[in-house]
């Protein structure tokens, strides 16, 4: 995967790197696979995805929760409960 990552940073940051002709011609001189290259040469990003192994085998990315002490303090508490209780009235 990071080879997929630097090949395409290598093409953000050339301004050279601007048509199918070059592009081929940056590939040519990788170490990425002729499945990864096609899908870089054709802007197959659904492709590039599924031909890179690390990526493709991420199925669940499981949400964060908040850590203990990310909780509000009680005086936080206290005023957004003075805040909340003010607009209200």
């Amino acid at each position: 995967m990071s080879k997929v990552i630097q090949v395409l940073e290598t093409m953000a940051n050339n301004a050279t790197v601007v048509n199918e002709e070059s592009i081929t011609a940056l590939l040519a001189n990788t170490d990425l696979s002729d499945t990864q290259q096609q899908a870089i040469t054709n802007s197959d990003v659904e492709a590039l995805f599924h031909s890179t192994d690390e990526i493709s085998k991420i199925q669940l990315i499981a949400p964060l929760s908040p850590a203990d002490d990310d909780e509000p303090s009680e005086d936080e508490q206290e005023e957004n409960e003075t805040d909340t209780n003010s607009k209200t009235a």
